[in-house]
């Protein structure tokens, strides 16, 4: 070039954007949202842009499949025999009974 100006990439702007001028880096710009920019000085004949996306996917991944593992074992079994209370139980084994809400339900629990 054999004056200053600006090289522009039609890729959408990132921080894992970079760009070097004749081997050197150089600081990247967002021009819009879908440009990025990077000023060039006048005798500039070689600009390279690289995009270093983001790396720790695996890590994110191990962590989502711990957290859903950790969420499946706290969650108690549905299904126990003799854990909730029926309509049709006599009034005497209502006394010691507990309500909650789960998943929205209001669910009655016969305590010991």
């Amino acid at each position: 070039m054999r004056q200053p100006g600006v090289a522009v990439l039609s890729a959408s702007y990132d921080p894992g954007w970079t760009a070097t001028v004749n081997g050197r880096p150089q600081p990247i710009r967002m021009v819009a949202p879908a440009l990025v920019a990077v000023d060039v000085p006048a005798g500039t004949d070689h600009v390279v842009f690289r995009y270093h996306g983001y790396g720790d996917y695996p890590a994110l991944l191990s962590l989502s499949g711990l957290t859903l593992a950790m969420a499946a074992v706290g969650r108690p079994a549905r299904g126990t025999p003799g854990a909730a209370a029926t309509p049709n139980a006599p009034e005497s084994s209502w006394r010691n009974r507990r309500t909650l809400q789960v998943g929205g339900r209001e669910t009655a629990v016969l305590l010991g």
